[in-house]
């Protein structure tokens, strides 16, 4: 029973706002024509009720009835937010605090977002930022392990036989079959970028294959417990991408930028607008 009068009297509240609010603009027309209410002095306008139709999904020429419920809606929020900084509930309540701030970084990143960019703006900043858009060095290696716990220098023995037999014109992946640990993994791999290498080998592999040239084979490398053969199987170089290469990594790229200068614009103006007093011998923010 309780709960059905609290909401009886919540409609009736915002029935009243309905109802006063176009007596409420016709008092404020004169003035401030886009202004429909103000809460506690600040003002709702026409803007704010286009706005709030399009993030519902309503078209902005909805009618009047739609238009005044959405303008109650706008107006009981108003007044939520105003109770809440009243009770200290932003202040104090950590996840409503982060979520207003997260609210506010938003509003600014999608503004930043809704800027146009043209052809010709994209195209100058992929000109001006080359180093940016370049594609990787991309190798591929081939790899034999020689492994024996039991006997180091048997494993030796297979490692130097496998080597001869190369240098004497048999494939790589032949003296893998032939000469490394049985069921290893296939000696050539696929081509990769350097980074995508070093995870992929660890360290004292991947730096052993990255100083050979192209069908080069390296010395024994005892890494991981084995002897192992590298070979750089195929190198490509590093190269700058054509502007229709990168084109979706240029708009990524300046959209981030933007995004980036627009926050740091707002902090520079809240900064500058706000009183802060900061105390001797605190390191300034």
């Amino acid at each position: 029973m309780g709960s059905s009068r609290r909401g009886l009297a919540a409609g009736a509240l915002i029935g009243l706002v309905l109802a006063l609010s176009g007596a409420v603009e016709g008092t404020l027309g004169r003035s401030a024509p886009d202004v429909l209410v103000r809460v506690s002095g600040a003002p709702i306008r026409r803007a704010d009720v286009d706005a709030a139709l399009v993030r519902l999904g309503v078209e902005a020429t909805a009618d009047a009835a739609v238009r005044q419920a959405v303008l109650g809606r706008l107006v009981d929020e108003a007044l939520l937010v105003e109770r809440a900084q009243e009770t200290g509930l932003i202040e104090s309540d950590l996840t409503v605090r982060k979520a207003v701030i997260r609210a506010v970084i938003d509003t600014v990143v999608a503004e930043a977002a809704a800027m146009p960019t043209d052809e010709a703006a994209l195209r100058a900043f992929h000109a001006n930022n080359a180093a940016l858009f370049t594609a990787p060095r991309l190798v591929r290696v081939g790899m034999i392990r020689f492994r024996d716990a039991s006997s180091p220098a048997a494993a030796r023995a297979r490692a130097a036989l496998a080597a001869a037999a190369i240098g004497g014109g048999l494939p790589f992946d032949e003296a893998a079959r032939r000469f490394g640990d049985p069921g290893a993994a296939p000696a050539s791999g696929a081509l990769v970028p350097e980074a995508v290498l070093r995870r992929q080998l660890g360290p004292a592999l991947a730096d052993a294959a990255l100083a050979l040239a192209a069908g080069e084979i390296s010395a024994p490398v005892e890494a991981q417990g084995a002897l192992h053969l590298v070979m750089l199987v195929e190198s490509r170089p590093s190269h700058a991408l054509s502007f229709d290469e990168a084109r979706g990594a240029v708009e990524a790229e300046l959209m981030r930028r933007r995004s980036d200068d627009a926050l740091r614009g707002l902090r520079e103006r809240l900064r500058a607008r706000g009183n802060v007093a900061v105390a001797p011998r605190v390191p300034r923010p």
